[in-house]
């Protein structure tokens, strides 16, 4: 299932609301609060703010939250903690004919910041190298608390996607020494096999570099990081977008459909 930004820039849940997370284990069921294993505590500015003589509201009061996830794959049952903050919302404010009031009811909502295990941001595939699942998970780890580290390990990313794809490491220079080459320098010489792909690595590049030079780095920026990885990861190992593209290149290069093709082929005897 492709990225959704909006679902993981306002992940969060209630009672009465649950987001669809799907397992980081088994990867097809879903995780759901275990009931009664959610823990809140109110933040020392709430105590204090309740404490006072001044106005406050439930709007005002923030807690932090623990609780447990588990899989409804019965053939899973993995368990996932959580941790983070919550808040209160209030729904539409009702009016009450008796007392000419209006009323509104207050909910918590737990805002995670934390899982363990990570949930997968987007799908790690089976056809995917391990050394790039493993760089994902450790970036999964941060993005909901720390987007420029987490920019940066998705910059890790391409660099292990560099290895994985053997483009080299290091150039013999004119004084016959080895140099280690960039990332960048990397990434333009896997242009030359692939313009597109190399385009979009780049732009990943870009997003990691803000991360790991401190930079103001936001969830908007890691998930489209994400975004493009996900495109770039399914081109090179997802077998059926594979099939595609060279289905379109024979297309592209005959001008006509599948079916002509292969019976123009028929006639010629090519079988």
């Amino acid at each position: 299932m492709p990225l959704v930004k909006s679902f993981w820039k306002n992940l969060n849940f209630s009672n009465y609301e649950q987001p669809k997370i799907h397992c980081p284990t088994c990867k097809k069921g879903f995780i759901n609060p275990i009931k009664d294993s959610v823990k809140f505590k109110e933040t020392a500015e709430t105590v204090a703010l309740k404490k006072s003589d001044g106005p406050w509201s439930e709007m005002d009061l923030d807690f932090k939250f623990s609780c447990l996830l588990k899989c409804d794959n019965n053939n899973c049952g993995e368990v996932v903690s959580c941790a983070g903050t919550g808040f209160f919302d209030q729904d539409d404010p009702t009016f009450d004919e008796e007392t000419g009031q209006y009323w509104a009811s207050y909910f918590k909502y737990f805002k995670p910041e934390y899982f363990s295990k990570p949930i997968h941001i987007i799908e790690l595939k089976d056809l995917y190298p391990s050394a790039i699942t493993k760089k994902l998970e450790d970036s999964f780890k941060i993005f909901f608390c720390d987007s420029e580290s987490c920019a940066n390990k998705i910059r890790i990313v391409v660099e292990v996607l560099m290895d994985a794809l053997k483009v080299k490491k290091t150039v013999i220079t004119t004084g016959n020494k080895r140099k280690n080459l960039t990332l960048h320098a990397r990434i333009l010489n896997y242009g030359s096999k692939n313009k597109e792909l190399s385009d979009l690595l780049l732009a990943i590049k870009w997003i990691g570099n803000s991360g790991s030079h401190n930079s103001k780095v936001t969830k908007d920026d890691t998930l489209d990081a994400y975004r493009i990885l996900e495109y770039v990861l399914d081109k090179l190992y997802d077998k059926n977008a594979t099939h595609l593209m060279k289905m379109a290149k024979i297309i592209n290069k005959k001008r006509i459909p599948l079916s002509q093709i292969e019976l123009s082929k028929k006639k010629k005897g090519d079988y």
